[in-house]
């Protein structure tokens, strides 16, 4: 078919491509960019600096003082493997049918609904939200540890694993500031009586996330005699 001369088709070069973010997070060339965007000023307290070197450092004053350097070879690595993630995979946004299988009757996903936290990012990031979101706007431990193990598993047998680690801890000590600063109002204060109650802690390895604290396990002397401990 041929194009009419007042209409030609022209193709938009874009000197700086647009690799990771979305809607919710702003549109991004590099994940340095994002981290900044996302950051700060939004969570006060909390800054995000780049040194001559390229590194991002993100401080975090409270509940302690923590620091996190991205070194350009780590965000590289994190713009590099941003993926389309739905960030908010939670049961109200599954759609299900029932079938009946040989082995009696089963769930079928059909779709998945409410893309509108999605985006294009490391998925990390989307773990990480998981986990800060856990008492604040999801409540369903049960989902929330079925998802959290098998994204630890993904994230552990994926290269790069000290990277997602480290974003992983840096974002929770970002929600843990703001947990602090909040604690005072009803968001605060219902988020951190909520993992209370379900007597949650988070665990030092980033693959786990909120665990159950009586998960672990207590041995008496008796029990350490008899497995031959000291």
């Amino acid at each position: 078919m041929a194009m009419l001369p007042e209409h030609p088709i022209r193709t938009k070069i874009t000197e700086y491509p647009i690799l990771c973010g979305g809607p919710s997070y702003g549109y991004h060339t590099d994940f340095a960019s994002f981290l900044q965007y996302n950051l700060w000023p939004r969570n006060t307290g909390s800054t995000v600096n780049t040194k001559p070197d390229g590194t991002l450092v993100v401080s975090v004053p409270a509940p302690t003082v923590e620091y996190f350097g991205f070194a350009e070879t780590d965000l590289d690595l994190l713009t590099q493997s941003s993926v389309l993630c739905h960030n908010d995979l939670e049961p109200h946004n599954l759609s299900v049918e029932k079938i009946s299988t040989e082995h009696g009757n089963e769930f079928k996903l059909v779709a998945i609904l409410n893309w509108d936290q999605a985006g294009f990012v490391s998925f990390a990031f989307e773990v990480a939200r998981k986990d800060s979101h856990l008492g604040f706007q999801n409540f369903n431990w049960n989902w929330y540890d079925l998802y959290r193990q098998l994204a630890g598993h993904h994230l552990f047998a994926t290269p790069g694993y000290p990277i997602w680690s480290k974003l992983i801890r840096c974002l929770m000590a970002v929600s843990a500031c703001r947990q602090a600063q909040e604690a005072t109002n009803t968001d605060g204060k219902a988020q951190l009586l909520w993992l209370d109650k379900e007597d949650l802690t988070f665990c030092t390895l980033a693959e786990e996330g909120w665990v159950k604290m009586h998960s672990f396990l207590t041995f008496t002397s008796d029990d350490n005699s008899e497995i031959g401990c000291a």
